[in-house]
Order: C-alpha cells, then sequence, then structure tokens
C-alpha cells in the first residue's frame, strides 16, 4: 500500500479527468480510499481532476450543439435554461380562475 509521499498527485489527477472514482483510483494505485478524506493534496488533486473534466465534458456539448446536434440543443436548454417539455396549463382566462365564495 502506498504511503502519502509515494502517491503520484498527477495520476490521481489525470484519473480524476477520466471521471474515475475514489475507490477506483484508490484500488489501481494501492492506497485507501480513506486518503480522500484524510489528505488534503489528494482531495485537491482529484477536485482538479473532475473539474477538468467537468469542464472538457461541457465544451463538447457545446460544440456539439453548435455543429447541429438537435438532441443536445434540447439537453442544454432543459438542464441549463430550464425549459420543459409540459409547460403549465393555461385556463383561458388570463393567467388562472378565480373562485370567490361570499358567505
Amino acid at each position: 500500500m502506498a504511503n502519502g509521499r509515494d502517491m503520484d498527485l498527477r495520476r490521481i489527477e489525470t484519473m480524476a479527468k477520466e471521471f474515475c472514482t475514489q475507490e477506483e483510483i484508490a484500488r489501481a494505485l494501492g492506497f485507501d480510499k480513506s486518503a480522500f478524506a484524510g489528505r488534503a493534496e489528494v482531495a485537491a488533486a482529484y477536485r482538479r481532476g473532475r473539474n477538468a473534466a467537468r469542464m472538457s465534458l461541457r465544451h463538447m456539448m457545446y460544440d456539439a450543439a453548435r455543429g447541429g446536434n438537435t438532441t443536445m440543443m434540447i439537453f442544454l436548454a432543459k438542464n441549463e435554461l430550464h425549459y420543459r417539455d409540459n409547460p403549465e396549463p393555461r385556463y383561458g382566462f388570463g393567467d388562472a380562475a378565480r373562485v370567490i365564495i361570499d358567505v
């Protein structure tokens, strides 16, 4: 099992960029998963890798939408612009029907 000095932070970051989980990284590199919580530099390397992976994926999604991929356009519209397939029902009376009960 690797100790803190033997941990390759660049390898942790690279594996995190490939969306590997903490458990997968720990198993592949021979250390305990608790190192992610107990060692700030290990957690930081993992965070850097995951953030880079998310940013890269966002760029690819955006490029796909810009390239005319309609499915990706719809996905991004729903997730980033909060568009919905099922709009709120309208009653034809303006915003909503009002009921006034006079007792």
